[in-house]
Order: structure tokens, then sequence, then C-alpha cells
């Protein structure tokens, strides 16, 4: 696959599981120090709430590097919530790949190579080694929650942070740290997983969109494995919710299956 197309998709790739090796001795306790444990409980309960808009768009700058070579281009995305996933990555104006991803399925083609792929979400996901759920990707792609099922919650503070640790009692953790203001907002998440691999991530730039809506305008991740570090960093220049916009996607015929 074209490798400006693995760190695009690679910014979806992030149900690794768990937290790092960060001590959460405060916990329950902790909160009790700060305020109510069932407070914070519904801060969370908040953050992880479905979003109320049903079209997101937006156009951001993608910087990426792995331990093999360094990337940049335009990336233009288009979500329709829970349905589909559309977008384009440009380099010096034009096109050279686009995507479009449904909750099972995966098409992409890479118009460098004059090749497209087409195959089922969790086996074109199985590629990186991880398996990961459509809600989760575009969660990750507007900067909101990967939800991990908790089977149990810790709430504590950390000076003027709300912090959550979830276990799914499958080895999958996970600890994010949420604003102490209104409406909360992620600022960072950091998970490992039982093998070893970690996942970053981070909102900044907060902004907010159509008077309603805060959200993040920059995104960066930053995932480690084995192979080494991979950074992909998305810097929005625009960002609208509830416009409906077209999602062209078709295969030239004349383009060879990369599979």
């Amino acid at each position: 696959m074209n490798i400006d197309l693995r760190i695009f998709c690679f910014s979806g790739l992030l149900v690794l599981g768990g937290m790092s090796a960060c001590k959460s001795g405060k916990n329950l306790e902790g909160a009790k120090a700060h305020g109510s444990v069932k407070k914070l409980e519904a801060v969370y309960a908040t953050l992880i709430k479905t979003e109320t808009y049903q079209w997101y768009s937006g156009k951001a700058r993608l910087r990426a590097s792995t331990p093999d070579l360094r990337v940049s281009a335009t990336v233009n995305l288009r979500m329709v919530r829970d349905s589909v996933i559309w977008a384009t990555i440009d380099k010096f104006g034009f096109e050279i790949a686009r995507a479009l991803i449904t909750p099972d399925s995966v098409f992409v083609v890479d118009r460098l190579n004059r090749e497209f792929t087409r195959e089922a979400l969790d086996v074109f996901m199985d590629e990186f080694g991880v398996r990961i759920s459509f809600a989760d990707l575009q969660n990750t792609l507007t900067g909101g929650v990967i939800n991990v099922a908790a089977v149990r919650l810790q709430c504590s503070r950390e000076e003027d942070c709300n912090v959550f640790v979830v276990e799914d009692g499958a080895g999958i953790l996970g600890k994010h740290w949420v604003s102490g203001d209104e409406p909360p907002r992620l600022l960072k998440s950091y998970f490992k997983d039982t093998g070893g691999r970690t996942l970053e991530l981070e909102n900044s730039r907060w902004g907010t969109v159509d008077d309603t809506h805060v959200l993040p305008f920059g995104r960066y991740l930053a995932f480690v494995d084995n192979d080494g570090r991979t950074e992909v960093e998305l810097t929005f220049s625009s960002i609208s919710l509830d416009q409906p916009a077209s999602l062209p996607f078709s295969i030239p015929v004349n383009y060879a299956n990369a599979r």
C-alpha cells in the first residue's frame, strides 16, 4: 500500500488498550479529596456521549513521520456519523489518494500507483496488527474519546484536570486527561496494550464551531510498536458541522487491484 495512505489510516488505529506505567495512586481516594466521585463519573459519562451533529467536514494540514520517512500533505475529511468516512489526500495541489470507509468496508484509490484497494474493514485494519471499530475511528478523527467498555473506572484529579483510568477486564486500559471546565474537553489520552505497544493522543487549538460545539482544531497522535515510532499531526484550518456535502468516489476501470 502507498505509504501516504498508511499514515492517514494510522490516525484511526487506536484501540490498543492500556495506559502507561503511570501510577494512579490517587484513584477514588484522590477524587474524594477534590470532589464527589459521582460528579467525576458524571463528567466521564458526558464525555463519551454521542455527539449531536450528523455531518462533520474539515480541511487539515497533515504532517507525519515513520521510522522510514516524513510526509506532509493536505487532508479533506467528510463524515456522516455512524455511516461513512470520506477523505482525500493532496500533495502540491494534486490528489494522490482517496478513501471511503463504511462500518464494514474500506475502499481506497491510490492515484500515484494507479491502484485500488477494496476489502472488509476488519481485514484492512488487521494489516496494522490491531482491530478498530468504525465508531472509534470517527471519534479519533474528530477529537473524541476512544470508548473502552468500562468494567472499572477510576477518577482522580491532577492539577486542573480530571483524570479517568478505564479498564475493560480483558487487558485493555486507557487514561484520559479532561478539562475541568464546561463542557469538558478531552485534552489527551494515553494507552498501552499487553504487547507493549503505546498510543498517545493530544487535542489542542480549541475553537467554537457554529456557536455551539467546542472542538479541537489540532490533533497529535503517536504510535509506538516494535517497528518504531509513528507520529501524525493534523492541523485543521476549517471545520463545519451539519452541512451536507458530496462524497464522490469511484474506482477507475484501468486501475489494478493492489491485492
